[in-house]
């Protein structure tokens, strides 16, 4: 197996040709964003820092994060908050960046916090249109939003619309009392064929809020995403992880 080398570059730092990679990869995925998405909508808004992972001089995988220190309903001080702008790897993409999100993830986490993030409070934020993943977001914070069985509380519906328009600055999208945001393609992303493999989740509930909201369309025995998406939220808080550990050992977790 090839080595693929991780390269870390903040906004400024982003050449022009790896900008046009990460647009080509972007856009493999989903094919209605605009090709300048990636510099309108989060270099020159939340300026991230890139993680590209690079087979042979050539991304074949990318992640990029935010951080903010702001006030959240979780805690009276302001917390670190954590948002992950993109994650995606090239459609072809084997092996050698399977588990890239994961390391990545892992990497800016001890890299922001330290070797022992584990003992730190903090919030993680990111967009997403995949049940199978937040399923499996939810299932790593003592407290994560939107739940699948409840409504979510004001205040934190009011934190990250807040957290939407005046720290991400997305302006082309509304987020609604449910933490999805209100945005539709000019045409319906198909995504049939990889719904049972890379979408859906083994917990039907996810699946069904989902389609509830409209975010995954079936119609016609054809499986499509809107363009909406989930704005999830997640506490990270140690002590709280261990109550939700031993809660779902004893199957009381909604």
């Amino acid at each position: 197996m090839e080595e693929v080398t991780l390269v870390v570059r903040n906004s400024k730092e982003v050449t022009a040709r790896e900008l046009d990679e990460m647009h080509g990869i972007y856009r493999m995925i989903d094919p209605n964003m605009p090709d300048d998405h990636i510099l309108i909508n989060h270099i020159q808004t939340s300026q991230p820092v890139f993680h590209l992972f690079k087979l042979q001089g050539a991304i074949s995988a990318f992640q990029a994060f935010t951080l903010f220190r702001v006030k959240t309903p979780f805690a009276r001080k302001p917390l670190p908050v954590v948002y992950i702008n993109l994650s995606y790897k090239r459609p072809e993409a084997g092996r050698e960046v399977k588990d890239f999100a994961r390391k990545s993830n892992l990497r800016f986490i001890k890299e922001t916090f330290g070797s022992f993030w584990y003992t730190k409070r903090f919030v993680n934020v990111l967009q997403s249109y995949n049940p199978k993943l937040i399923q499996r977001l939810s299932d790593h914070f003592p407290l994560s939003y939107p739940s699948v069985v409840e409504p979510t509380p004001k205040e934190v519906v009011a934190f990250g619309k807040d957290l939407f328009r005046n720290k991400l600055l997305i302006d082309y999208a509304d987020l609604d009392d449910a933490l999805v945001k209100q945005y539709e393609y000019p045409q319906p992303s198909q995504i049939t064929k990889r719904w049972a493999s890379h979408y859906r989740s083994k917990d039907q509930r996810f699946n069904a809020w989902f389609q509830k909201h409209k975010i995954v369309v079936e119609a016609e025995g054809e499986v499509y995403l809107s363009g909406r998406a989930v704005f999830f939220i997640g506490y990270y808080d140690p002590v709280k992880l261990v109550g939700l550990k031993w809660r779902t050992l004893l199957g009381m977790r909604k």
